[in-house]
């Protein structure tokens, strides 16, 4: 286990009060509260961002008064390791709007703030048996997980259920 970095005080604190509220406290809810952590705003709202209770993120968050362009890439930095995939994308019926959030979880977005570092950070937290490694190419032997996050009461392919993560 390697030594976490924080951003401050108050997101180590926020770290070690929300993660014992989750159902688990594996990979997936460790990205997840860390990077909810980082603002004042994420911290102040993450009941409004992920359902503790039941497991899923709330996409709707996205699209609130409250936003800020660096609450929406801590948001989507979290959903995205979290659900391994974009999941707000099914805000969006048209193509073209889905295309645009897609864009808005693309490394270039998401890591080209003040926050890359604390973002590497929750990459980390999330894929352990990866990080750290020093590796020659671009071949990581690391295992793809399954897709078992819900969002808002969907699977990520996209069917409705009750299954959760």
């Amino acid at each position: 286990m390697h030594t976490i970095l924080f951003k401050d005080k108050q997101h180590k604190d926020f770290y070690r009060v929300f993660l014992p509220r989750c159902r688990w406290q594996d990979e997936r809810h460790k990205a997840l509260v860390y990077c909810l952590g980082l603002s004042a705003d994420t911290r102040a709202r993450s009941k409004q961002i992920y359902d503790f209770e039941s497991g899923a993120v709330r996409t709707e968050c996205l699209h609130e008064a409250w936003q800020t362009g660096e609450s929406e890439r801590i948001i989507r930095m979290a959903f995205s390791l979290y659900c391994n995939g974009t999941p707000s994308v099914y805000d969006y019926e048209d193509g073209e709007g889905q295309l645009k959030e897609c864009q808005n979880y693309t490394a270039e977005y998401l890591f080209c703030c003040g926050l890359a570092a604390f973002f590497w950070e929750a990459v980390k937290l999330r894929y352990p048996e990866c990080a750290g490694r020093r590796v020659r190419g671009i071949e990581l032997s690391c295992q793809k997980p399954s897709p078992s996050a819900k969002v808002s009461g969907r699977h990520l392919d996209g069917q409705a259920g009750s299954h959760h993560a």
